[in-house]
């Protein structure tokens, strides 16, 4: 059937085969309406642009593609315009990445994360036990390592390996230049011989005299005081008499003051070295005439105890 010109069609019609239409025009611009069919029915309709929009945007429509930007900028954003886009997010060492539906968290690892590869590792700010030699003052805290030696504490510390012993000797004598022993066990009892009963102290442990301190009743500041750390050694009999072990001196003290003379250092010559019971002498020398003198004598022993 063929028609020439124009043929207005008042009825439904229906078509149970293509439907073909030639030299369509183009509209030119964007249509206000749509033709749409009915998949169910068959039936062309119309629909206009802003329905069409509206369906659009309430996610109706088809997704064409998928961007992801991440950190590394928009240069190098993974993107797939084709099929079904599909992307891993994966987590690098210290980073877990997790999903829960839509959700997807991004956390950290402790247990694979290194302190040497951090940003701010510093290797000077980080020691291990071993390598720990020098620390500042230790304010607060608990000691619970190994025993501190004996040679590193304070020499104010009372040591349990040794202690302080402290002898208080005095007598009156006008001894001049002449080498005289101090009783060691009796007041007032000096002697320039080392026969005397009162001369010698014996320790039964090995010992060490540590300082003489000296006062008098006489301004003695201009001479001159020796005095000597001597020694009978046991299995030498008595009459071969005492053995020089360390000597000492120093000015004599004023009337009113005191003078100490130190056998731990700059000794004269020997050392301050007692062995177990060996008998102890004490002896002093002036360099000059003393007259009639009250002399007070206090000597500090170290006495070593670490066998008890």
């Amino acid at each position: 059937m063929k028609w020439i010109g124009a043929h207005i069609w008042k009825f439904i019609s229906r078509f149970h085969d293509d439907v073909y239409f030639e030299n369509i025009s183009n509209h030119g611009a964007d249509p206000d309406t749509f033709l749409s069919m009915d998949v169910d029915t068959g039936k062309v309709t119309y629909r206009t642009g802003a329905e069409v929009l509206s369906d659009i945007g309430a996610g109706n429509g088809d997704i064409t593609g998928v961007t992801i930007t991440t950190d590394s900028g928009g240069g190098s954003a993974a993107s797939d315009t084709g099929g079904s886009a599909d992307f891993s997010i994966l987590g690098a060492n210290g980073v877990g990445v997790t999903n829960s539906g839509t959700t997807i968290t991004a956390a950290a690892v402790p247990g694979e994360i290194d302190h040497d590869s951090l940003l701010n590792f510093a290797a000077n700010e980080h020691f291990t036990q071993a390598n720990i030699t020098t620390v500042g003052t230790i304010g607060t805290g608990v000691w619970q390592g190994t025993a501190i030696a004996s040679a590193y504490l304070d020499s104010d510390t009372a040591h349990l390996s040794t202690q302080k012993h402290i002898t208080h000797h005095s007598f009156t004598a006008d001894i001049d230049t002449t080498k005289t022993y101090v009783g060691m066990v009796d007041a007032d009892s000096e002697s320039t011989g080392t026969t005397g009963i009162d001369m010698p102290l014996v320790f039964p442990v090995a010992s060490k005299l540590l300082q003489v301190t000296l006062r008098s009743n006489k301004n003695l500041s201009a001479l001159t005081y020796t005095w000597r750390l001597e020694t009978q050694a046991t299995g030498v009999g008595f009459a071969t008499g005492p053995t020089i072990v360390g000597t000492q001196s120093g000015s004599g003290p004023a009337q009113t003051g005191h003078t100490i003379y130190d056998f731990t250092t700059s000794l004269d010559s020997g050392d301050n070295v007692v062995d177990a019971f060996d008998a102890v002498y004490l002896s002093l020398q002036s360099s000059g005439a003393t007259a009639n003198t009250k002399y007070y004598v206090t000597c500090v022993w170290e006495v070593n105890v670490s066998g008890y």
